[in-house]
């Protein structure tokens, strides 16, 4: 009405959120507070529930666990729209969904294979979503805000999916920029059981993400990659199975996937229970290499062995028996590699001199030195 005073509640910057954050939670570090700053994205009682949760140690603090916030969140004071609870949900299964000019194709594909309603209805709810907050858009994209709303949503969608139509899902062809969406938000549920036994099942030999010829393309690399977040283990010894007895010559000519599949070795170095497996395979396509930049498997493989900084959480005691093996090799290149990581400044003078007595150990080897 016209004369009548309308306040709008924005969503509130993330420095005035950890500011408000600080004032309360002084037992937590600025780098906690500014985690849960971005989490909230503008939410001051969500980024309340996410710092109370990781007072209590909760690993789980990206999503929600109070069902009754979800539906406040979702509804407000209005009624349940069972139709619009599943749009909400299809939507939330994406990082993003392509809805305007030439990204209409994706929200019209989450509708009909998805929701399976109109996609007429699927953007009249999208268009109430947006209005109350709870979906932003951003270019041609919208997306599920606040995340922990997001990720719950999604958790909440595959806990109750089918087996069967969640691999059907993530094995379809979809348009634009979808299939890396929907990977990237599986990625944020590595606490889902359900997300790591579809993990397990997608990556089994005859099931495409178990393939070279997937896993060596720039677009199935790239969902490996998100799906080896969820269920590390599996990603590592399915790398193992395709890739452990290739000759140097074909791990050269591993190209269209190779950006990706390096980044996913270098997430599962990280971790001590996948270090051993991924830090030979890393070894591996390192003696093939065949990239010029820094971040090639050469420098990531040789950072591993660094005294700080090195990238793992594997101590050295674990770390050095790779570079042992790496010596006792019948192969120059990896020879050559250990001498680099064991004398990252000597390396290029001392090679021949060292290279007569490549079947020691690195400890033996330094002795030489």
């Amino acid at each position: 009405m016209s004369g009548t005073l309308a306040i709008r509640l924005a969503p509130a910057p993330p420095s005035l959120i950890q500011a408000m954050l600080g004032q309360v939670y002084q037992g937590l570090a600025a780098k906690d507070l500014a985690h849960i700053a971005r989490y909230a994205q503008g939410f001051p009682r969500m980024a309340v529930m996410l710092a109370d949760a990781r007072l209590n140690e909760d690993l789980d603090i990206g999503y929600l666990k109070d069902d009754e916030l979800i539906e406040s969140l979702l509804w407000g004071r209005g009624p349940r729209n069972d139709e619009a609870r599943r749009v909400i949900a299809a939507c939330a299964l994406f990082e993003r969904v392509g809805c305007y000019k030439d990204r209409n194709e994706e929200y019209r594909f989450v509708a009909e294979q998805v929701c399976r309603i109109d996609p007429d209805n699927f953007y009249r709810h999208v268009v109430d979503f947006r209005r109350r907050g709870i979906i932003d858009v951003r270019g041609r994209y919208i997306r599920v805000v606040p995340l922990p709303l997001a990720v719950s949503l999604a958790a909440d969608w595959w806990c109750h999916c089918h087996p069967e139509r969640a691999r059907a899902l993530i094995s379809m062809e979809m348009p634009g920029n979808l299939a890396e969406a929907l990977c990237d938000r599986v990625a944020k549920l590595d606490f889902l059981p359900e997300a790591r036994e579809l993990v397990r099942d997608l990556c089994g030999e005859s099931i495409p993400f178990g393939q070279a010829g997937v896993l060596n393309s720039e677009r199935g690399s790239r969902l490996f990659r998100s799906l080896a977040e969820v269920n590390p283990e599996v990603a590592a010894r399915t790398l193992e199975r395709v890739f452990g007895d290739w000759s140097r010559e074909d791990l050269r000519d591993v190209r269209a996937g190779r950006r990706n599949l390096i980044m996913t070795l270098e997430k599962l170095c990280f971790r001590r229970e996948t270090f051993p497996t991924a830090a030979r395979l890393l070894l591996a396509f390192a003696a093939a290499e065949n990239e010029h930049w820094s971040n090639n498997a050469t420098g990531i493989f040789q950072q591993l062995f660094r005294v700080y900084l090195s990238g793992t959480e594997t101590p050295p005691k674990e770390r050095l028996p790779i570079i042992d093996e790496a010596l006792a090799s019948s192969e120059s290149h990896r020879q050559r590699l250990a001498v680099e990581c064991t004398w990252p400044d000597e390396s290029v003078h001392i090679w021949e001199a060292l290279s007569p007595h490549l079947s020691c150990t690195h400890k033996q080897l330094k002795m030489i030195a």
